[in-house]
């Protein structure tokens, strides 16, 4: 049998949790919706794209964003708003979007595979890439201080502002240089999900959560927190499963 995991979480604004999962099963489609205490999945036959989901935003007007095969697409359950990132003509050369990020201007940013960033606005594409860093991106945020967060497979936490990048490791305290998500909560603190476990920034300063703290998970995959202030966290690795914890 063919095994996925729940690679994207999301809350919108109007308290519904958004799940991306990375494979298509006739008994889960890639992207369901919780709301109201109702669970639905969408299947999407016939788009090229939508084949798996690897990351989720919500933008300023309250479109939701779907990182899926190559493309970034705006969801609709009809007829999906899909852009395909440049250079990937051919099916078999496309790569999962697994990071989008929002900035104050309304532009996303995109995780454009092996060491490019894209950023999309009113529909054009841009690319940048970061000096002397060959990125495998997995995450990526855009904070309320204009930061944006970058992480990575093997290269651990990138932070840049103002024309300065910073770089997070295990050195610096996270919980493993292997970032699968980064999320920002309400009170401005950066939820980082990594291989070995939960890190949170606050005011630049690290805690960790591991199982030795308690976390009930080792390898910590997508991240999000309610408005009532607890943490939705799906496994990385193995069997599909969430974790709420209060």
């Amino acid at each position: 049998t063919k095994c996925g995991r729940f690679a994207a979480l999301l809350e919108d604004r109007n308290g519904g949790v958004w799940a991306g999962h990375t494979r298509s099963l006739d008994k889960l489609p890639p992207l369901c919706h919780f709301a109201e205490d109702q669970f639905k999945c969408f299947a999407t036959p016939g788009n090229g794209y939508l084949l798996y989901v690897g990351s989720l935003h919500e933008d300023r007007s309250g479109n939701i964003w779907v990182g899926a095969a190559g493309a970034v697409c705006r969801w609709r359950e009809t007829n999906p708003d899909c852009y395909a990132i440049p250079g990937q003509a051919a099916p078999t050369e496309r790569f999962g979007v697994w990071a989008l990020a929002g900035d104050a201007d309304g532009d996303l940013w995109v995780d454009g595979g092996p060491g490019w960033i894209w950023r999309l606005a009113s529909g054009h594409w841009q690319s940048y890439q970061l000096a002397d860093l060959k990125l495998q991106t997995q995450a990526m945020l855009y904070d309320r201080e204009n930061s944006l967060w970058i992480g990575d497979v093997r290269h651990g936490l990138i932070r840049r502002v103002n024309g300065r990048t910073d770089r997070f490791t295990v050195a610096d305290g996270i919980s493993s240089e292997s970032v699968n998500k980064i999320f920002e909560d309400r009170e401005g603190s950066v939820w980082v999900a990594t291989n070995a476990g939960l890190d949170r920034f606050r005011d630049m300063k690290v805690v960790t959560l591991t199982s030795r703290e308690g976390l009930p998970l080792d390898q910590a995959g997508a991240i999000l927190a309610s408005k009532d202030g607890s943490i939705w966290v799906s496994r990385s690795g193995g069997r599909s499963s969430l974790v709420h914890m209060k």
